[in-house]
Formats: structure tokens, C-alpha cells, sequence
């Protein structure tokens, strides 16, 4: 019962003192492996032993690697901060790593390597060579860089240099047709196109040179604002007789009005001057009074009339009214003005004057020769016109195939233009983000194997040796129950030693004496 507090004042105590517990535990540690050191020795050596005989059978692999700049254009060039091209460049290398290990990527570098840098995928099957090379390829950007470094392992030095090579152009590849999208597809297909158009428009327009020399067509086109020399002509002799055609109706319509005129006694005056010839009109209105020298005659009364009239205005602004002058103008004015007056009198007393017989027949002759000069003259114009026609419609024909061929020369050069500038379009630098990759670090043969390493498989033995060690000695010494020392009885037990009894030889005899 007195044992009871010391025992929850000591184990107050420990609690207190992790540390001291602590170190307690490791010496009570290190006495054990003291105590069972050739154990440990001997685990130490199978250890080494093993390592060592891992390291000299494992297969050496070997390792080459490369580096690849990446380098991105922002949309917005004019935001040059650090902070942009920082955030940029952490949010994209992440997915530049595991694209160069996707298997896109590697399908295209296991299509440029030959047969004997496959010794890594001998006895794999086919459907497991990507997996198989992704295992051997690590991809990392180095930090604070737009640095990618790629590298294989392989169980041949230059296996390893030829794999990462192709591993490498073909990550170019795809980075060049993922950033491209279609626009390199759709640019070849349109050069091929355009290739086969501009075949088809030279043929055309071979042809059409050749049309044009068999038919000596001069350039003239049905919609352009000349017409060729043969349709002009027809066009020509057709408006030529229309208008006899209309003459001769006139012609008809006249003769049939004075013959009416001429039985119903009408006045005939007023057709005079529809009929007849230049010299037989004049002649019959120099005969009325009406001649070109009459005309003349009137023509410079009616001025002088005019001259005097303005003289005297402005005389009489001057003089007096009894002026002889005014006078004078005044009645040259008058007489003038008088002599005007009557001669319409005249002429209407001439025409007049004239018999119904003698001016009714004179009109007769004169329209019926007129008449008869405007049926020949149309049936003139209607042959002419016939073979200006016919040979007009054996041109349409041939300018018709002429159209055709210009035409079709026409929409091929369009369509190639089209073409052309497209193509061109697709062949300019895109808008918005542009990523670049350069290899800046070639593939370098290196004989050295990356494993095994002699320090780490000596590490390793060592760690799992003594590792394997420290787990027999605990094992050992928590099955094991003496006490090897006073010491660790009282740390075992977490009780004081109060007195040390030595120990008792048993009596010989025993029983009551």
C-alpha cells in the first residue's frame, strides 16, 4: 500500500518529462542491439550482401534526354507584366508535360522508329507499346524556365538517344497541327485545287485563242457597247427600212387626202408644202411670192423694223416729237410695219388665185412620184436587209461559242483569284495565342547507366539491413522477459528500487528445527 504514491508521484514525473522518457527508450534501445550486436551485424552483411548482388546482375538502363523551349504569345501584346507571362506560363507547362507523354505524341515517334530501336518493346504486345513507352519517359519543366526536359530510359544508350529524338519531333509535329487547327489541311487542298483549276483555264483559254483565229473575231460582243460590223450593218439596213416603211405609209395616207380634197373641192394650200421636190416646191412658192429670195426680203425688213424701232426709242428720249429726225424714224417704222402686214395678204390672194385644175393636178403627179420613190427604195432596203441577216445569224452562232469560251475563261480566273487570295489568307499569322517550340538541347549518347547506382543500392542496403536489424532486436526484446539490468527493471516496472536483497541459498534442510 506505501508503494501506491511513489508509483503515481513517478509516473506524474514521466509525464512531465516526455523527453526524459524519450531518451530512456532510446537507450534502453541501444543496450539491446549492444546486447544482440552480432545479430545485427549479420543482418548488416546479408544486407550488403544482397545489394550487392542485385548490383552486379541487375540490367543497366540508360538515359538520354532533351530540351524543348516553349515560348507563348499573348493575345494582348501590349501587356508586357511579369505577373501575365508568369500565371501563363504556370497554368500551360503542366499540360506541355503530360501532352508529351500522351499517346498522340508517342504513336507518332513509334512511326519514325526503325526496327532495332524497339529493343525495349521486344516480347510487349502491339496494343501495349505506348503504355510500355510511357513508363520509361519523364517529362519536367524546370522551374522559373519555359524549359521542358524530356528524357527515356533504355536498355541501349543509343536506342535511348534515337527514341527521344523522335519522341521530340514528333511533340513538334503535333504542337505544329494542334496550334495550326485545319488551316494547313484546308490550305493544301485548296492549292491542289487551284493547281487542277488553272490546268482547266489554260485549256480554255487556248481554245478560245483558237476560236478567235478560225472565226477573225475582232473583239466585238453581243453586251458590249460596239456591236460587230455585221450586226451593225444588219441593225442598219433594219432601221432603214422602217423608216421607208413608215415613209411609204405617209406617202399613201397624202395621196389619199389630196384626192379627197381634190373631189370634195377643199382648199389645197395646205398641202404644198408636204409635196414635191426641193426644186419643185420652190419653184411653186417663188411663183406665190414665197421664195427663198422673198423669204430673204422679208427676213431684212422684219431686222431694219426692229433696228428702227430701237433707234427711235432712244431718240425720243433726246428730242422732241416734232424732231425731223423722229419724224423721219417714226414714219419708216410705219410704212414698214404696213408693208408686213399686207403681205400675207398677198401671199393668201396668190394662193387663192390659183384653179382647182390647175394646182390639184400637180399635187397628184408629185405624190404619186413620191410614192413610187418610196416602194422602190423600201424593196431596196428589204433585200439588203435579208442578207445583212443572214449573215448575222451565222455570226451569232460563232460569237455565241466565243461567249461561251470567254465566259468560262472569266469564271476560272475568278475562281482562281478566289482561291488564291484564301489560300493567302490562310497562310497569315492567326489572331489570338501563339505557342512556339524550339529544341534547345539535343540528345546526347551517354555510356554511363542511370541504374542501378552503386550509391544508392549501397544506401538502400544499408537503410533495409538496418531497418530489418532494429525490427528483430524490438521483436526480440519484447519477447524476451528478464531483465537485464537494474535499470531496466525500474524502467520497465516505472517503480523505485527501495533496497537490493541478495540472493538467498536455499537450507539444506528444511521444515521446523
Amino acid at each position: 500500500m506505501e508503494l501506491q504514491p511513489v508509483r503515481q508521484s513517478l509516473e506524474s514525473e514521466s509525464e512531465g518529462q516526455p523527453s526524459t522518457q524519450l531518451i530512456h527508450s532510446l537507450v534502453r534501445m541501444l543496450m539491446a542491439v549492444r546486447y544482440r550486436l552480432n545479430l545485427v551485424l549479420a543482418v548488416m552483411a546479408a544486407a550488403v550482401l544482397l545489394g550487392g548482388l542485385y548490383y552486379a546482375t541487375a540490367p543497366r538502363r540508360y538515359s538520354a534526354k532533351a530540351g524543348l523551349l516553349i515560348t507563348q504569345t499573348q493575345p494582348d501584346q501590349l501587356d508586357t507584366s511579369l505577373t501575365t507571362g508568369e500565371a501563363l506560363r504556370q497554368n500551360t507547362m503542366p499540360t506541355f508535360e503530360n501532352l508529351i507523354r500522351s499517346a498522340k505524341v508517342i504513336e507518332g515517334a513509334l512511326k519514325n522508329l526503325a526496327p532495332a530501336d524497339r529493343v525495349d518493346l521486344a516480347g510487349v504486345p502491339r496494343e501495349r507499346w505506348v503504355a510500355q513507352l510511357q513508363e520509361n519517359i519523364s517529362a519536367k519543366a524546370i522551374r522559373s524556365t519555359s524549359i521542358l526536359e524530356v528524357s527515356y530510359r533504355s536498355k541501349d544508350p543509343q536506342v535511348a538517344v534515337n527514341v527521344v529524338s523522335a519522341l521530340v519531333q514528333s511533340y513538334l509535329d503535333f504542337m505544329d497541327r494542334m496550334h495550326r487547327g485545319t488551316a494547313g489541311e484546308l490550305s493544301r487542298i485548296l492549292t491542289q485545287e487551284r493547281e487542277q483549276l488553272s490546268q482547266k483555264l489554260a485549256e480554255k483559254q487556248s481554245e478560245l485563242l483558237e476560236a478567235r483565229r478560225k472565226f477573225a473575231d475582232m473583239g466585238f460582243r453581243s453586251d458590249g457597247a460596239t456591236l460587230h460590223p455585221m450586226v451593225q450593218r444588219a441593225v442598219f439596213f433594219n432601221d432603214a427600212v422602217i423608216a421607208a416603211q413608215k415613209k411609204r405609209v405617209e406617202q399613201e395616207a397624202l395621196l389619199i387626202s389630196v384626192q379627197a380634197a381634190i373631189d370634195s373641192g377643199d382648199d389645197l394650200g395646205q398641202y404644198i408644202m408636204s409635196v414635191g421636190d426641193a426644186v419643185g416646191r420652190e419653184m411653186l412658192l417663188s411663183s406665190l411670192g414665197l421664195g427663198n429670195r422673198d423669204a430673204y426680203t422679208q427676213a431684212g425688213l422684219e431686222k431694219s423694223l426692229l433696228d428702227d424701232r430701237a433707234r427711235l426709242t432712244t431718240v425720243q428720249q433726246n428730242l422732241g416729237p416734232n424732231h425731223p429726225e423722229v419724224i423721219t424714224l417714226a414714219e419708216r417704222v410705219r410704212i414698214t410695219e404696213q408693208y408686213l402686214s399686207s403681205a400675207q395678204q398677198r401671199i393668201n390672194a396668190r394662193i387663192a388665185g390659183l384653179s382647182q385644175s390647175q394646182l390639184g393636178p400637180w399635187l397628184l403627179s408629185m405624190v404619186r412620184q413620191k410614192l413610187e420613190e418610196s416602194r422602190r427604195e423600201e424593196q431596196i432596203l428589204t433585200t439588203q436587209f435579208e442578207d445583212a441577216r443572214s449573215e448575222a445569224i451565222n455570226l451569232t452562232g460563232q460569237l455565241a461559242h466565243l461567249e461561251m469560251l470567254d465566259r468560262d475563261v472569266k469564271r476560272f480566273t475568278e475562281m482562281n483569284e478566289v482561291l488564291w487570295k484564301q489560300i493567302a489568307s490562310l497562310d497569315l499569322k492567326q489572331n489570338g495565342q501563339d505557342v512556339r517550340v524550339t529544341e534547345t538541347e539535343p540528345p546526347v549518347m551517354n555510356n554511363k547507366a542511370v541504374t542501378p547506382r552503386l550509391g544508392v543500392v549501397a544506401i538502400l542496403a544499408i537503410l533495409g539491413g538496418g531497418g530489418v536489424a532494429l525490427g528483430l532486436v524490438t521483436l526480440l526484446d519484447a519477447m524476451d522477459d528478464r531483465f537485464r539490468s537494474i535499470d531496466e527493471m525500474q524502467s520497465r516496472l516505472g517503480l523505485p528500487l527501495l533496497t537490493l536483497v541478495n540472493r538467498l541459498d536455499a537450507p539444506e534442510k528444511t521444515g521446523p528445527r
